[in-house]
C-alpha cells in the first residue's frame, strides 16, 4: 500500500480499486491496511494520491465509512452513483442509433494536448466466447461511425477487446502488428499481464 501512495510524484494522481467489497472479502484487513497508509503519522509528506473505492455492494459501501470501521472519517466525498441503464448510457454517450449504442459495451472519453474532449477508447466484452476477427470488424466499424460525427475527435480512438475465453488466433495476430487493438484476457484485467 504504501508503494502505492508513493505512485504520484508532481500532480495528484489516482487510483482506483474497484468493486472493492470483493477485494475486501479475499483480503479482510485491507480496510486497515489503507487506514494505516493513510494515516497523517505514518506518512513522511502529503501523498498526492488519490484513492477511489467502488463498489456495487452499496451495504457494505456505507459500512466502511459508519461507525468505528477503519475507514471511518477518512472519505472526502461519499457519492452513490445510480444504475445507468442502456438507455441512459446511449443517450450521455450521445448515440442516437440504437444499433450502434447496443453494441458499445465500454466507452472511453478524455481530453487531448489542447484540452478538447476525444474518445479515447471503444470496447466490446464477451466472458463465454472466443472473440475473433468479426468482433474486431464490429468495433472497427462503430468507430468509423464515431468519427464520421460532429465534434467527436477520434482520430486515435483504440479498440479493446475483453474476453473469458480468448481470441482467435487471426485476431491476435492482427492485434501484435496494430497498437491501436487491444486485448484483453482475464489475467490482463486482474494483473495487468
Amino acid at each position: 500500500m504504501a508503494r502505492l501512495l508513493r505512485i504520484a510524484t508532481t500532480r495528484p494522481t489516482v487510483a482506483v480499486f474497484d468493486e472493492f467489497p470483493f477485494l475486501a472479502k479475499a483480503s479482510p484487513a485491507l480496510p486497515s491496511i489503507i487506514q494505516r497508509a493513510l494515516d497523517p503519522t505514518a506518512q513522511r509528506g502529503n501523498t498526492p494520491v488519490r484513492l477511489l473505492l467502488c463498489g456495487s455492494a452499496l451495504s457494505f459501501m456505507g459500512r466502511i465509512l459508519s461507525g468505528n470501521a477503519p475507514l471511518r472519517g477518512g472519505a472526502g466525498l461519499e457519492l452513490v452513483v445510480p444504475t445507468l441503464d442502456f438507455r441512459l448510457a446511449a443517450q450521455f454517450w450521445e448515440i442516437t442509433d440504437p444499433r450502434t449504442a447496443a453494441l458499445i459495451d465500454v466507452a472511453a472519453f478524455g481530453q487531448n494536448d489542447t484540452g478538447r474532449e476525444q474518445l479515447l477508447a471503444i470496447g466490446e466484452c464477451k466472458w463465454n466466447d472466443i472473440m475473433g476477427v468479426g468482433h474486431l470488424r464490429r468495433l472497427d466499424h462503430i468507430r468509423d461511425l464515431l468519427r464520421a460525427r460532429e465534434g467527436v475527435k477520434a482520430e486515435r480512438t483504440r479498440l479493446l477487446l475483453f474476453s473469458g475465453t480468448g481470441f482467435s488466433d487471426d485476431l491476435r495476430t492482427l492485434a501484435r502488428h496494430d497498437p491501436s487493438i487491444q486485448l484483453v484476457d482475464v489475467d490482463g484485467l486482474y494483473t495487468g499481464a
